[in-house]
């Protein structure tokens, strides 16, 4: 059965507006044989009884062509709109008993499917992660820079691509944790280029949690005169500061494992006003998470970054993971691909003195 819906907004000259009747009307008229449409043979086959109503052998009020979606055999629901539904014959070769029952999806052929979306998603990110890297090579070599294709701008894709829900990644590079059992943390002290926040603003930090490797809680941290200014997700596992507070306020559930996800926290939740901030600390309890972009967005929803792979200026660094610019911190093309095994080179940017996807 063939359902269409009817444009609300149509009408006729007169102003009244065209319903399902009309439709109905309309294609009874063209199957009479009095007066049947020159093209009355695109419906051969495919309406049922419409050859026969044409040929003169079944009266017209007796094709099975339209219904009203409101008729007695059908469903009937006030909130759709005028609508005509048609019986469509279906050859007995491919006729399945089952056709018209509605099938529950079991929970887990969801989740499988889930799965597997999220896999092709990780996979289509490390191939622009492999793209992004050659074209460094390339620059490296040569002195030219390759046009790299978008993701989602790739003339020999055989269908769409999309790197949801993994990705994509945000702009720029970033920084990772290592591995480590409870609470491990790096952080940075002291920048003289500072962030300044007012009430009404949100912090943001993008995170990407080790699906191989996942944290039980993830905790951020800002300083201005001290570190008293806490976020986490997760379980309640870092005894730091007072539960329930702006030292230690809760913000959720961690984000899904594999996934690049911006956490957003309300400045005045972590107790900020109008304050200024100095330092940042990234502080997970086991497993391992990698970071991109961090700064604030104002009541315009217009993003400060702050820092991404690059620390503020007069920052000084600390901990087991933020190692600017050393190997901890995540360049532009390897933030496709974390983790992955690879060479390390030198880089021509001023700001970003190594590659490593190691």
């Amino acid at each position: 059965m063939w359902t269409f819906n009817i444009d609300p907004n149509l009408i006729w000259s007169d102003d009244t507006p065209v319903t399902a009747d009309d439709w109905v009307t309309t294609f009874r008229y063209g199957a009479d044989p009095k007066h049947a449409w020159d093209f009355a043979w695109f419906f051969n086959g495919v309406i049922k009884n419409w050859d026969e109503s044409v040929k003169g052998t079944v009266p017209v009020d007796q094709l099975d062509l339209a219904l009203r979606a409101s008729a007695g055999l059908a469903p009937f629901n006030l909130s759709n709109a005028e609508s005509v539904r048609m019986l469509v014959p279906v050859p007995q070769a491919v006729w399945e008993r089952r056709l018209l029952l509605h099938e529950t999806v079991a929970p887990e052929f969801q989740q499988t499917v889930n799965e597997f979306l999220l896999v092709r998603a990780r996979s289509l990110g490390g191939r622009q992660g492999l793209r992004n890297k050659q074209a460094v090579l390339v620059h490296a070599i040569s002195g030219t820079t390759p046009e790299v294709p978008d993701f989602n701008d790739d003339a020999d894709a055989l269908e769409v691509e999309t790197l949801s829900p993994w990705g994509p990644p945000p702009a720029g590079g970033g920084h990772r944790s290592s591995v480590n059992a409870g609470v491990h943390e790096h952080y940075f002290t002291d920048a003289t280029e500072i962030l300044t926040v007012a009430p009404g603003e949100q912090l943001y930090c993008w995170v990407y949690l080790d699906p191989d490797n996942p944290p039980s809680t993830l905790m951020l941290q800002w300083r201005t005169g001290d570190f008293e200014h806490r976020a986490y997700w997760g379980d309640n596992l870092i005894a730091l500061g007072q539960d329930g507070t702006a030292s230690r306020s809760r913000m959720g559930d961690l984000p899904t494992t594999g996934e690049w996800r911006r956490l957003q926290v309300p400045v005045p939740s972590v107790g900020l006003g109008n304050a200024t901030l100095n330092g940042m600390k990234f502080t997970l309890f086991g497993g391992r998470a990698a970071y991109a972009a961090t700064g604030a967005t104002n009541t315009d929803g217009v993003d400060r970054e702050w820092f991404d792979n690059v620390l503020p200026q007069g920052a000084q660094q600390a901990g087991d993971g933020l190692r600017i610019p050393t190997l901890d911190a995540v360049t532009d093309p390897c933030i496709w691909k974390l983790w992955q095994k690879g060479a390390v080179l030198r880089s021509s940017s001023p700001k970003k003195t190594r590659l490593s996807c190691a």
